[in-house]
């Protein structure tokens, strides 16, 4: 079963921000695999994208994490 929510765009921030702090513990740095270090600007765009789908999904009539919404997208 996937993970779903009405909220992506909040999850995806609390999730990156989670990241950051956690990587500061530790003195890492956020990577993607076969690829440099994820910066800042790569986070907040992220974020930013799921945050405009979402309320493109809302303004849609299409709530995030639905069940509409997984058949739609293959979840």
């Amino acid at each position: 079963t996937p993970a779903v929510s009405e909220n992506p765009g909040r999850v995806v921030k609390e999730m990156m921000d989670s990241v950051k702090v956690y990587a500061s513990r530790v003195s890492g740095e956020i990577n993607v695999p076969g690829r440099d270090e994820f910066h800042k600007d790569q986070l907040l765009e992220l974020v930013d994208y799921v945050t405009k789908l979402e309320k493109y999904m809302n303004d849609s009539g299409m709530t995030p994490g639905s069940g509409e919404a997984l058949r739609v997208f293959g979840g």
